[in-house]
């Protein structure tokens, strides 16, 4: 799941906007739902803030994704190799 294109893509992307402190007020961007699909918008506009929680939510829905299957992971192993 780590090696998964649309995980590096949603970490890059939400590690830029959230790093992103100075330089131009102007930030482009993909959108979260469609990485083919640039946006650009205003650094201290609601818009922005709006994309930031967007990737987070798509950073959790991931997270959660790993979690399970870690889970699942775990309890194979046990099943297969028993102690």
């Amino acid at each position: 799941m780590k090696k998964n294109p649309d995980y590096i893509t949603t970490q890059r992307n939400l590690r830029y906007l959230e790093e992103k402190r100075f330089g131009s007020k102007l930030v482009t961007i993909a959108s979260p739902e469609d990485y083919s699909v640039n946006l650009s918008v205003r650094r201290s506009s609601v818009e922005f803030q709006d994309i930031i929680l967007r990737y987070r939510e798509k950073q959790t829905e991931f997270n959660k994704q790993m979690k399970v299957l870690t889970s699942r992971r775990k309890r194979l192993i046990k099943q297969l190799f028993p102690s």
